[in-house]
């Protein structure tokens, strides 16, 4: 009774999952009309976009089918780690030859990191951080990996920062060897493993957003990393998994708010096996040191990050300090359709005092939502939903002085590879390619959505609490998106997870396109075994008729 009841509670999950998804789905396929925050058009219309994400699966499944007749084996993981070293050099290539200094808050950090470096305390931007003090961390980390720059002898700022990408390229290739082995774990097949390793390298590579020094880029790994330790939390000692579990997902929130989502479905998941299994509440007490051990490492983290800004320099305001109302505010602006507005940040700063601004800004969000009514929010969350999930390059060039600077060159190399990663806003001759490289992602994230909804259509038996996670971690995500201010960028930390269920997706579809051939098969041969038989008898029927007249 309670394992079905366990096995209810997920198929309920994969249904909240389906209904939402598929929301998104639709809405991107019929609504894109609509004008919303950070528009992307591509060569496509998404009708088109739609009809091509269903040929790319079908040419992925035929290719699928052509190789397994072939029946070649190889030793796939040695061969991946061959393409993983590739993939690597060619992103560094890739950034080399892109490589830009960008504006918006990714200079801020980026200027701070670089005064720490050298210990200028004296000229850090300690209103930025007073308004912003999420981004202390991250700082941290930067101005970390450059003060080991300095030590090698990287002096100039722009070198600094370029090997800083080189960081988040080496994250960004782990996560590629992170998501390859977790497909694999659970599905046990390498040709859905490379598939979700070929759909990461057009979504995050050809982004464009290893080569941004910023947290998005910095924080890629730990959903990933923390799904990967919690799938395989048995092959491990329980301390040294949860320990490792709550420090990544508390310092990773520390990086970007939406990492801890993943944490936190992970613990609803834990509570509800808690619950109903009757044999994990008997171990509750083995489980007491677990407990005891989490507490004390969210502590002693809290507690080491409450004091970090003091060291680094900084001497935080906390009454300039935004809330986060304030983007729970801007989530619900109708004028900005629910992204970024600049006279909503100058509301907020017109008050002195958290509870000042908190009250001010619940009072202006009440008072929108009344205004508004039903159908008006409706409207906005639905053109949110556009903004965020409808755009398979993550709202690249968006950002405000996108192309702060960029190092001119002759090279061919470079200013071929400009053409497919500069958007155009820089100059047109320069991105001249970069509307295929737009298209092709929308495409393949379009592919991705839809495999995913198919995985939650299928709503297999045995699919376990590993595939609940995921789920809930993404529609957590998409809750926290939809509430917040909206903007497409917000999602790339979570691309591996899309990118780890739409796989599953594919591997349920393959998985009815076999069970279906097998079942014609074994129609089609037991229809020629009865009609065999037929002949059997009917020919025996006549030679004993002949010889019975021979007789």
């Amino acid at each position: 009774m309670k394992y079905s009841m366990e096995k209810t509670f997920q198929k309920i999950i994969s249904i909240f999952f389906l209904i939402v998804f598929l929301f998104v789905i639709i809405n991107n396929t019929f609504y894109s009309h609509f004008e919303y925050y950070c528009k992307v058009t591509t060569d496509l219309s998404s009708k088109g976009i739609f009809i091509s994400a269903v040929v790319f699966i079908a040419l992925v499944i035929l290719f699928y089918f052509l190789i397994k007749q072939l029946d070649i084996h190889f030793n796939h993981k040695r061969i991946f780690l061959i393409v993983l070293f590739f993939f690597f050099i060619f992103q560094i290539i890739l950034l080399k030859n892109t490589f830009f200094l960008t504006g918006w808050d990714s200079n801020i950090i980026l200027t701070d990191s670089y005064l720490l470096r050298d210990f200028k305390i004296d000229q850090l931007n300690q209103y930025y951080y007073s308004l912003y003090p999420n981004n202390i961390l991250v700082t941290y980390i930067f101005a970390t990996v450059m003060k080991l720059e300095k030590f090698i002898g990287i002096l100039d700022y722009r070198y600094a920062v370029f090997g800083l990408t080189i960081v988040q390229s080496i994250l960004c290739t782990i996560t590629a060897y992170l998501l390859f082995h977790i497909i694999y774990d659970l599905k046990k097949s390498f040709a859905i493993a490379w598939f979700g390793f070929g759909i990461y390298v057009v979504l995050i590579v050809f982004s464009g957003w290893t080569g941004i020094a910023y947290s998005d880029s910095m924080g890629l790994i730990f959903p990933t990393l923390i799904l990967w330790i919690y799938l395989n939390r048995y092959r491990f000692n329980k301390y040294i998994v949860w320990t490792l579990i709550v420090l990544l997902s508390y310092w990773g929130y520390r990086i970007k708010p939406q990492i801890f989502i993943v944490f936190i479905a992970i613990v609803i998941i834990e509570l509800i096996k808690f619950i109903l299994r009757p044999e994990k509440l008997k171990k509750l007490k083995s489980n007491f040191g677990v407990i005891s051990l989490v507490i004390v490492v969210s502590l002693v983290s809290s507690f080491t990050y409450k004091h970090l800004p003091e060291r680094m320099g900084y001497k935080i305001d906390p009454n300039l300090e935004t809330p986060i109302y304030h983007f729970l505010m801007m989530g619900f602006n109708e004028e900005a359709n629910g992204g970024y507005n600049v006279y909503d940040v100058k509301y907020t700063l017109s008050y002195y005092g958290v509870k000042e601004k908190k009250d001010a800004i619940l009072i202006r969000l009440s008072d929108r939502l009344q205004q508004y009514g039903p159908k008006r929010v409706a409207k906005i969350m639905q053109k949110k939903a556009l903004s965020i999930f409808n755009d398979g390059t993550f709202a690249w060039g968006f950002e405000g002085g996108f192309y702060r600077e960029v190092f001119p060159t002759d090279n061919k190399l470079s200013l071929f590879l400009r053409s497919f990663v500069y958007n155009g806003d820089y100059e047109m001759e320069v991105g001249n390619h970069y509307h295929i490289i737009k298209t092709t992602q929308q495409t393949i994230w379009t592919a991705c959505l839809l495999l995913m909804v198919i995985k939650a259509i299928s709503l297999k038996k045995n699919d376990e609490d590993d595939h609940s996670v995921m789920y809930l971690s993404l529609l957590g995500l998409f809750l926290f998106e939809m509430l917040f201010e909206a903007r497409a960028r917000y999602l790339y930390t979570y691309i591996p997870v899309f990118i780890m269920v739409g796989s599953l997706g594919l591997f349920d579809l393959i998985d009815f396109i076999n069970q279906s051939i097998a079942k014609m098969t074994s129609l089609k041969q037991n229809s020629f075994k009865l009609k065999n038989t037929g002949d059997i008898n009917r020919s025996g029927k006549q030679d004993y008729e002949e010889y019975a007249r021979k007789i």
